[in-house]
């Protein structure tokens, strides 16, 4: 793991804090700088294809998509791609973990 992936993971834990996209999801609060920030910070993790994932960082992303489904209806000022942004988000999950 590079210092890149390591900034990318401080990133995307942050993005759970209150100050954080996540964060501000739960209160139903939908910003586009820190959705922006997120998605960046995931598209810049690379592993290789052989190199294992550390447990935590597989705890602070894989739920993201499942949390941002689950808080949609609560967001005030939904934007329309809301859906589209969230499929944004797993896609890039798709390229750490891989498809079955």
């Amino acid at each position: 793991m590079n210092i890149e992936d390591l900034l990318a993971i401080n990133k995307i834990d942050e993005s759970w804090g209150l100050d954080g996209f996540l964060g501000k999801l739960k209160e139903g609060i939908f910003d586009q700088d820190k959705y922006n920030e997120l998605k960046t910070a995931l598209l810049k993790l690379d592993f290789d294809n052989d190199q294992h994932i550390d447990r935590d960082i597989i705890r602070i992303i894989w739920f993201i998509p499942i949390f941002m489904y689950r808080f949609k209806e609560y967001v005030a000022d939904c934007p329309s791609n809301y859906d589209a942004m969230r499929e944004d988000i797993e896609e890039c999950l798709a390229n750490i973990f891989g498809y079955p």
